[in-house]
């Protein structure tokens, strides 16, 4: 029998240190954090982003605004899935009858 060991990557203080420097980097790339907003990719971004806005809202002392979005329509690693989206069928023939005129 093979004895797996854990690994930790991250401890804590290291999620901690590292959420600040992205916040940081944030910051530092739009010069503060006006006219932004963090969304994060469902299900899992969005705690990611909530976490980088609360450390945003620490180091700035302002709100950092925080949406979704939810991809499952367009991802390509799920068998049975369209890789494109698809238009409603009133949708594709009225593009149809505008191609036409």
């Amino acid at each position: 029998m093979v004895r797996q060991t854990e690994h930790v990557i991250m401890d804590e203080t290291a999620m901690r240190r590292a959420l600040t420097r992205i916040a940081h980097e944030i910051l530092e790339r739009n010069k503060g954090f006006e006219n932004c907003m963090l969304v994060g990719i469902r299900t899992r971004g969005i705690y990611l982003a909530s976490r980088v806005a609360e450390r945003i809202r620490e180091i700035e002392g302002i709100p950092a605004p925080v949406g979704e979005i939810d991809i499952t329509k367009y991802r390509d690693d799920r068998a049975g899935r369209a890789r494109k989206p698809r238009l409603p069928r009133s949708a594709e023939a009225s593009c149809r009858s505008r191609a036409r005129s």
